[in-house]
């Protein structure tokens, strides 16, 4: 054994020969040590062993120590393990690594893996290798460089190896260079002439492309951005994405790079990339939280030079537009501020104002003013779309009270637009609808180029647009009841000259409304009742925010988008003009331009309810009553569009009220159109005439009740408007509004006159020069009117609010004459109702109403007028009652004595919902002189009220005891029972009184256990409704009735002291029980006074407590405590003490009752053994 193995590889090797056992340690010196003894005494199997175990000890840091022992001692298996981990980890390992291996197996390795091994000994004879890459794809150059051997990196310059090869991606040497960040390669291959233009496959991308965005720091890419450059790289050339090396040295905000960029005098400051992207707006939208300042990026490019002002060929917008519309203020401040052209229009004609004012960016809108841009200029003007509405042939319905106007006018320039009422000799603005501003370069739009690149003219879509083949269907000539004929539509051909369309207004009297019929007396000489007209006239003036809107203003569209601090900037604006004398290049805003829907700024705020910005543009020089195209001012709109609170800003503020329409309507004309009622009374307390005409003559209170709004005629009216409005009627005679409402049937107009105070009592009258035929002196006031033409509800009215009820006409006729006359009992009816009638009143004729009822065979007037005609007695008041009636309520016994002395009829009725006869009167009354009289007078003592109630019941209610005898006495049917088939005992039972029950008991054999509709007698009606008296009338009852069944149940199960017990009247419950009433009687609810839903159950211990005698036993099939059932098991038993029906566990105590003789223990309940045990208390 060698003299340098060591104990533990000596032991281990010593027991393996003898035992063939090998010890297992883990630790590798100890394995590598007994390998290479095993190997010395050529212990095959051992070595075997050792390197299985050693295998999984080799890592990358020892494999080359075990690579060398395993070739020294031949362990082939350990030595090829090893051999493989240092070639999966080659590139891993140092020249120190292979510091200890011998030079013989070094090369040995060497040769194995590496396969260039040969250029170090062979380079200068192998020219053909030079140019081949290893299992890396590594060219010897590139390692060179990397390495930094410029030495080596020069012989192979020399010998010609090429600098251009491209890999795979074609990329060559420079590229990778630059992607490593390898400025010393990068400069190496520069200055040996590689190809500095030369671009990548896919991405084609060139050096000055990679250098904006390599590793490579600032000095080191401005030296190689200067190599490249000084070496002739095109700087203009453009990668896949069209960006240029300036467009990649801003979007990676690599400065050096593009200030290194600007200094080349090649390059093209304006170039776009593939998303039209200039090197100007790439710096304006990156980075947009940096300073733009002088040395900003945008700063250097606009000082060489760069276009600002560049349009897109399709939209029109410039750069200054694109970064408005994306919200860059900054950066649109910025440009503003550096040469941009800010009055440039794009092919809507939106100036960067608009879009500013749009998007409500304050500090770009102050920027752009003060710059110089116009507040003036309007958007193109676009044609809205023809809507034509075919009127109907025939119209019948009632009169509208508006006409309905044209759209705006059309036929303004295409090309150019001058600014309107703008100040100063301001140039015309070109309004893009033809070719872009700027033809070359061209630029598009950051992030919206293609929404915007395929628009077109509104005009391109026209449906109405004939085509090649003037194949319209539209313009068919031969169809008479085209609406797109050309007789049809002249009215808009001719609209560019006219401001009102002829087939707006007519000259035959059609004016947009049918006619209203008020008869042949009103209508002029060729008037058509069936006119054709629109059925919402000025349609298309409240409609016509429906359009799409054009020729805006800045101001307009802030105000459209509630921008109010933009707003204030222009009105901040304008004032400071005004008061500045330096400020001649610069427009004033002119809050008047209309846009195409004809409206100010100041009429757009008021439509979008922006009063206060409403209010400052007036501060600011707006004009309150500016008008329209159609004569309308802002008033008049604001009432078509029924904009309440815009109406009443603008009374509030000024507003013209006595400016009318061109159809010569008022603003409260108009206001009554649209039942507006606040804007009528703000009208009127804006002294706004109230009796003023309409356009068609008629009082204004008149046009309100023909537009069925009587909120206004309230406001007219609480403004003393004329109710009577005295005016031309029928052949040239005066009449009133009353007078005309009952020619026309219009029985409300007339009710409302009436109830409001007009003239009730006046007939029509001769004109002033004696102008008016028969109905001029006919004397007939409006009773008389309305009486003849049958018109209930006016007679009413006019019999409610006094009108002269026996006022005689010319030929001396009440209204009851021409009542009957004209055969209306209703009318006759309510005439002869009235109190102050004068059935007695004679006509020229002589003849009274009852004569002209019997003339004309109305038999019913007849018999009306006779009900009250042999004396003025019978005649009834509007409350329905004659004399006798009214005297036997007041109780004035003279007075009854007096008509029933006179033939009175003591059987006639009340008129009213009761129907009471004289004698129910006087049993309600209580007089027994004036009953006994009716009695006498032939009075029927059964007569019946609606509800079947003889006076008996009567007397019974009101408790008249006395009453109640005579009524007897006069054999009065006291069996009669009432709708709900009470009785007179049951009434008077459920009122409490105890006298009349006496009567009833005591003096007729009235049934006392009648039952009513709710199956209750007397008793269950006094349980239920007993007063204080209660126990005095049972009492009564069982004096009277000893054997009265007091446990009777009504149809629900309750008998009187359940009901008492539930309404909580003690008196009566304690009267119940010592007449021996049962206690446990339980209603079909399960209800009995032990579980009644009280509010204490002291009264029950007290009834439970005055018990002298053991109460009845009450009956049943279930346990009256806890509700189960009896059976076998579960047996009947009875509380001794209340007489409840309970289980044997519900009655489970004892306990003897001395009160009831009881000495020993009897069952009780549990409730009645705390009563009996701890008293009531």
């Amino acid at each position: 054994m060698p003299g340098d193995v060591g104990f533990d590889v000596g032991s281990a090797l010593v027991k393996w020969i003898y035992s063939d056992v090998m010890e297992v340690n883990s630790n590798s010196d100890f394995l590598l040590s007994l390998l290479k003894s095993a190997g010395c005494y050529q212990l095959s199997p051992l070595m075997i062993r050792c390197e299985q175990a050693l295998t999984s000890h080799v890592t990358v840091q020892n494999c080359i120590r075990f690579y060398q022992t395993a070739n020294d001692i031949n362990a082939e298996t350990l030595k090829n393990h090893c051999s493989e981990l240092i070639s999966n980890h080659w590139d891993d390992f140092s020249s120190e690594d292979f510091a200890c291996m011998p030079a013989p197996l070094l090369y040995q390795m060497f040769r194995s893996k590496s396969k260039f091994l040969h250029r170090a000994s062979y380079v200068e004879n192998l020219e053909s290798k030079l140019n081949e890459r290893d299992a890396d794809g590594v060219l010897p150059l590139e390692l060179a460089l990397a390495r930094q051997q410029k030495g080596i990196a020069d012989t192979l310059v020399r010998n010609k190896t090429d600098l251009n090869i491209l890999d795979h991606q074609g990329q060559n040497l420079l590229h990778k260079a630059l992607n490593k960040g390898d400025d010393f390669s990068a400069c190496f291959l520069i200055e040996n002439g590689i190809d500095v233009n030369h671009t990548t496959y896919e991405h084609k991308k060139s050096a000055l492309h990679i250098v904006p965005i390599s590793s490579l720091d600032a000095a080191a890419k401005v030296k190689v951005t200067r190599s490249l450059l000084a070496a002739g790289a095109n700087a203009n050339l453009q990668d896949n994405e069209g960006n240029t090396a300036l467009h990649v040295s801003i979007k990676s905000l690599s400065t050096p790079v593009f200030d290194t960029l600007l200094e080349h005098p090649g390059i093209n400051l304006d170039q776009l990339n593939a998303d039209s992207e200039s090197a100007l707006s790439i710096t304006l939208y990156i980075n947009t939280s940096a300073p733009l300042d002088e040395n900003s990026m945008a700063a250097k490019l606009i000082n060489k030079g760069c276009a600002v002002n560049t349009a897109h060929p399709v939209t029109g917008d410039t750069l200054l537009h694109n970064l408005v519309k994306n919200k860059l203020e900054s950066a649109a401040i910025f440009l503003a501020k550096h040469k941009s052209d800010v009055n440039i229009a794009n092919k809507k004609g939106e100036t960067v104002l608009h879009l500013a004012a749009q998007h409500g960016l304050l500090s770009l809108v102050k920027t752009l003013l003060i710059v110089g841009a116009n507040p003036n200029s309007q958007t193109s003007y676009v044609e809205p779309e023809v809507k034509v509405k075919k009127p109907p042939a025939k119209s019948t319905t009632s009169r509208q009270d508006t006409i309905g106007l044209p759209p705006p006018a059309v036929g303004r320039s295409s090309n150019n637009q001058t600014d309107r009422h703008q100040d100063g000799g301001l140039k015309k603005v070109p309004m893009n609808h033809g070719s872009s501003l700027v033809s070359s370069p061209n630029y598009a739009e950051y992030s919206t180029n293609i929404l915007l690149g395929n628009t077109q003219s509104l005009r391109d879509y026209n449906p109405f647009a004939e085509d090649d083949n003037d194949n319209n269907p539209f313009t068919s000539e031969n169809d008479p009841c085209n609406p797109f004929t050309e007789e049809e539509t002249d009215s808009f051909s001719n609209q560019e000259d006219v401001g009102v369309p002829t087939s707006d207004y007519n000259t035959d009297g059609i004016d947009g409304g049918a006619v209203q019929d008020y008869g042949e007396p009103y209508l002029s000489a060729g008037e058509d009742l069936q006119t054709l007209s629109y059925d919402d006239e000025y349609e298309n003036e409240a409609n016509k925010s429906d359009e799409e809107v054009s020729l805006q203003t800045p101001i307009h569209l802030a105000i459209v988008n509630s921008h109010i601090a933009v707003v204030e900037a222009f009105i901040e604006h304008k004032d400071s003009l005004l008061r500045s004398s330096d400020s001649n290049f610069l427009v004033t805003p002119n809050f008047s331009i209309k846009d195409s829907l004809e409206q100010t700024p100041l009429a757009v705020a008021l439509w979008a309810g922006m009063h206060d910005v409403a209010r400052k543009l007036m501060m600011g020089g707006a004009s309150v009553n500016d008008t329209n195209s159609e004569g309308l001012t802002l008033l008049h709109q604001a009432v078509l569009k029924t904009d309440t609170p815009s109406c009443l800003f603008l009374m509030d503020n000024q507003a013209d009220i006595s400016k009318k329409t061109r159809r010569n309507e008022s603003v409260m004309e108009l206001a009554v159109n649209k039942h507006l009622p606040a804007v009528v009374a703000s009208l009127c307390n804006h002294k706004s005439p109230v009796n003023q005409l309409t356009s068609k003559g008629e009082p204004m209170i008149w046009h309100a009740l023909e537009c069925d709004d009587y909120s206004i005629c309230d406001t007219l009216v609480k403004h003393k408007c004329d109710l009577n409005c005295w005016h031309e009627g029928p052949g040239g005679c005066l009449q009133s509004l009353l007078h005309k409402a009952i020619a026309l049937s219009k029985q409300k107009h007339g009710c409302y006159f009436i109830t409001n105070g007009c003239d009730m009592n006046s007939p029509r009258k001769p004109a002033l020069n004696g102008e008016g035929g028969d109905e001029a002196r006919d004397g007939q006031t409006p009773l008389h009117l309305s009486s003849a033409a049958g018109q209930e509800e006016i007679v009413q009215k006019l019999i409610e609010c006094g009108a002269a009820i026996n006022s005689q006409d010319s030929e001396g006729r009440s209204a009851l004459h021409v009542s009957i006359s004209n055969h209306h009992p209703t009318i006759t009816y309510l005439l002869l109702s009235h109190p102050e009638l004068d059935v007695m009143i004679r006509d020229k004729s002589g003849w009274t109403p009852f004569a002209t009822a019997m003339t004309h065979s109305d038999n019913k007037a007849a018999q009306a007028i006779l009900d009250r005609a042999p004396t003025a007695a019978d005649q009834f008041d509007n409350r329905g009652r004659n004399f006798l009636h009214v005297a036997i309520q007041k109780n004035d016994i003279e007075s009854v004595l007096f008509l029933i002395s006179v033939q009175a009829d003591v059987s006639s009725r009340t008129r009213d919902s009761s129907q009471l006869s004289p004698l129910h009167l006087a049993v309600k009354g209580g007089s027994e002189i004036i009953v006994r009289n009716l009695l006498l007078a032939g009075a029927s003592v059964n007569d019946l009220t609606v509800n079947r109630q003889t006076p008996l019941h009567i007397a019974a209610i009101h408790d008249h005891a006395a009453i109640a005898s005579i009524l007897i006495e006069n054999s009065v049917d006291f069996t009669a029972i009432d709708d709900g088939r009470n009785n007179a005992l049951h009434l008077a039972v459920q009122n409490g009184n105890l006298a009349a029950c006496r009567v009833c008991i005591t003096e007729t054999s009235i049934n006392a256990e009648a039952v009513n509709l709710k199956g209750q007698n007397p008793l269950h009606i006094l349980g239920r409704y007993g007063k204080e008296n209660a126990a005095a009338i049972f009492d009564m009852f069982l004096e009277a009735m000893p054997d009265y069944p007091i446990n009777t149940p009504d149809v629900e199960g309750n008998t009187v002291l359940l009901l008492a017990y539930m309404n909580g009247n003690g008196h009566l419950c304690r009267a119940a029980v010592r007449a021996g009433a049962c206690l446990g009687q339980t209603n079909k609810q399960f209800v009995n006074i032990f579980n009644a839903p009280v509010a204490t159950k002291s009264l029950l211990r007290k009834l439970l407590d005055i018990l002298a005698v053991e109460p009845p036993w009450a009956e049943g099939e279930v346990c009256l405590e806890c509700a189960s059932k009896f059976s076998i098991k579960n047996r009947k038993h009875h509380c001794r003490h209340c007489g409840r029906l309970l289980c044997g566990k519900c009655s489970s105590k004892d306990i003897p009752i001395i009160k009831f003789s009881l000495n020993k223990p009897v069952r009780v309940c549990n409730t009645c053994f705390d009563v009996i045990t701890h008293g009531a208390s």
